[in-house]
């Protein structure tokens, strides 16, 4: 029986696309977070990271107003954003307002 080094068999599980995906987005997350924080602090706990889908990172916002105050930092964001993760993983911002039946999309 042949042992590998948790090193090792961790380098092969992160060359699976999932686990790279799953990786990615939890990290995006958290560092989202701290940006939401820093640049929108009243909305910060209102705003959800939905999904990140070929470098378009989705955010459901409270309110349209809410929505608008996000639109206009997401370019800062975004940029800093990649710039903390190390490559360009978001391209876009998209923006939908939480609940609303129309899931009108802002794009930054």
């Amino acid at each position: 029986m042949t042992f590998i080094p948790i090193k090792e068999a961790l380098d092969d599980k992160i060359q699976n696309n999932i686990v790279k995906t799953v990786f990615l987005f939890l990290r995006t997350r958290e560092v989202m977070g701290k940006l939401l924080a820093l640049f929108l602090p009243p909305l910060a706990r209102d705003i959800e990271i939905h999904s990140l889908r070929e470098k378009k990172l989705f955010l459901l916002t409270p309110s349209p107003v809410a929505s608008q105050e996000t639109y206009l930092q997401s370019e800062e964001i975004k940029q800093e954003l990649n710039k903390r993760l190390g490559d360009e993983i978001v391209k876009e911002v998209k923006l939908r307002i939480k609940g609303a039946e129309n899931r009108q999309t802002h794009t930054s």
